[in-house]
C-alpha cells in the first residue's frame, strides 16, 4: 500500500510538473519577445514561437550554437564571446547585436539579456534569455550621434570663422588667451576675444560676451565682431566707435539679446592703453613696481540695451613689465556651486605675484580656476592677457596706416 501511494505521489509531481512547463511555454508564446533557455554549458535547448517567426529559422535548427548564424557578422563574434564569459562566470549577460529578421534578410536591433537560474544548492541548473527588439531606439541614437557629428563639424568651421586664432604678440606686447565654450556639441559660443591693428602702432584688444550659448550666441558674434572692427577703423575714437556700433545694433534689430565689450587699444609709442567697458567684468591691470593690482570699471552700459546710450573711454600709462587680463564673466563665475563663484577677489590674488610672461599668467589663472571648479564650467570663457614688453627698436611714431590716414581711424 505505502509503494502504491508512492508512486502515485510521484506520478502526481511529473504530472504538475508538466503542465508547469507547458503553462511556462505557452507564456513564453504569449510574450512579444523572443523567449529561449540554455543549458548550464550554455548550449540552447528552448526557443519560444517568436523565434522562428522572427529568423525564419526553426527551433531545432537554432539548438545548441546553431543560433549565432542569425547574428549579423559585424556582431556574431563579440555576441558569442561574451556569452562564453558569462556562461563561464555565471554571471547575467547583456548585450546589444543585430538579429536578422528571416521575411526579407533585413538586420533589426536586439538587446539580449539571459541570466541564470540555480538550484537551492547555488548551482546553475538552466539559463533564460530574451531578444527585444529596440531598432528604432537604437537608430534614434545613431542619427543622433551623426547629427552631434555634424553639429561639431559646423562648430569647428564657425570657430575657425569666427575666433581665429589670435596673434601670441603685437609690437609692444606679449599676449596669450585661453577659450572655452560651456556646450560640448560646440567649439565657439557668445564669447569671443579679436586682436587685430589699427594702424602701425596701434592695436585694438577686444573681449565680449553675448548673450547666450552655443551655435546660436555664435553666429551673432560674427556680427558684432565684423562691426566693431569697421566702427573701430573709422572713428577717430574709441568710444566714438562704440557708440556708433550700440546705435546700430539697436536700430537694424542685430542683436537677440544683449552684448558686454570691453574694447582697448594699445598704442606703442606712447606706451598707454585706452579702454571703453560696456558693462563687462572689470579689466585687470598689474603694476610691475608694486604688484598693485588696479580694476578699470565700465565706462558705460551693456550693448545694445539703450540706443540713446553714450560711451566714454579712460586712458592709462603702461611700464615695461606690466600686464593686464580681460575676461568675460564665465572665470569669475565659475564654481561647484552659485554660493561659491570663485570671484574677483580670487582673480586679482593670482594677479599679485610676479608675471613671467602672458602665457604664464593665462596657465596660472587658468590653473586657479580649475582647482576651485573642479574643472567643470557653466559658463562660456574667454581671457585674454597681455604683458607690455622692453621697446625693442625705435618706432617711427608717425608711420600710420593707409586706414588711419585716409578715413581717420582711431588715433592717439
Amino acid at each position: 500500500m505505502a509503494n502504491q501511494n508512492r508512486k502515485r505521489a510521484q506520478s502526481v509531481t511529473t504530472m504538475n510538473a508538466a503542465l508547469d512547463e507547458a503553462a511556462l511555454i505557452t507564456l513564453a508564446d504569449a510574450m512579444p519577445q523572443i523567449v529561449w533557455t540554455a543549458r548550464p554549458d550554455g548550449a540552447a535547448d528552448y526557443f519560444n514561437q517568436r523565434w522562428a517567426a522572427y529568423t525564419g529559422l526553426t527551433p531545432e535548427q537554432a539548438m545548441g550554437w546553431g543560433w549565432t548564424p542569425a547574428l549579423h557578422p559585424e556582431d556574431r563574434q563579440s555576441a558569442v564571446d561574451a556569452w562564453h564569459a558569462a556562461v563561464r562566470q555565471g554571471s547575467s549577460y547583456e548585450i546589444e547585436c543585430r538579429l536578422r529578421r528571416g521575411t526579407d534578410g533585413a538586420y533589426r536591433w536586439q538587446l539580449c539579456r539571459a541570466v541564470p537560474a540555480r538550484d537551492t544548492a547555488g548551482a546553475i541548473t538552466h539559463w533564460v534569455g530574451t531578444y527585444t527588439d529596440i531598432d528604432d531606439q537604437k537608430r534614434a541614437e545613431l542619427e543622433l550621434a551623426r547629427i552631434n557629428v555634424r553639429e561639431q563639424r559646423i562648430a569647428d568651421t564657425l570657430q575657425g570663422a569666427l575666433m581665429p586664432a589670435l596673434p601670441d604678440a603685437v609690437p609692444g606686447l606679449d599676449l596669450a588667451s585661453f577659450y572655452k565654450a560651456s556646450l560640448d556639441e560646440a567649439s565657439v559660443g557668445g564669447d569671443f576675444a579679436d586682436v587685430f591693428a589699427i594702424d602701425k602702432n596701434c592695436h585694438a584688444l577686444v573681449v565680449g560676451d553675448l548673450s547666450g550659448k552655443g551655435l546660436a550666441a555664435a553666429a551673432q558674434v560674427a556680427t558684432v565682431r565684423n562691426m566693431l572692427r569697421y566702427a573701430l577703423y573709422t572713428s577717430y575714437t574709441i568710444a566714438e566707435a562704440v557708440t556708433r556700433l550700440n546705435t546700430i545694433l539697436i536700430a537694424n534689430r542685430l542683436l537677440s539679446g544683449f552684448a558686454t565689450l570691453v574694447v582697448m587699444t594699445f598704442d606703442v609709442v606712447a606706451r598707454n592703453i585706452s579702454y571703453v567697458s560696456c558693462g563687462q567684468e572689470p579689466a585687470l591691470v598689474r603694476r610691475r613696481r608694486d604688484g598693485t593690482v588696479e580694476q578699470l570699471p565700465p565706462t558705460g552700459p551693456i550693448l545694445g540695451a539703450f540706443e540713446s546710450a553714450r560711451y566714454s573711454e579712460t586712458v592709462l600709462p603702461l611700464e615695461t613689465g606690466d600686464a593686464f587680463a580681460l575676461y568675460t564673466d564665465g572665470l569669475t563665475e565659475a564654481g561647484p556651486s552659485r554660493r561659491d563663484f570663485f570671484g574677483i577677489d580670487r582673480l586679482i590674488a593670482l594677479l599679485r605675484d610676479d608675471v613671467v610672461s602672458a602665457q604664464a599668467l593665462v596657465d596660472r589663472l587658468k590653473g586657479g580656476v580649475e582647482a576651485h571648479t573642479g574643472g567643470v564650467y557653466n559658463d562660456d570663457i574667454c581671457l585674454l592677457v597681455g604683458v607690455v614688453e622692453e621697446p625693442r627698436h625705435r618706432i617711427d611714431p608717425f608711420a600710420v596706416t593707409e586706414v588711419s590716414t585716409a578715413r581717420g581711424g582711431v588715433t592717439r
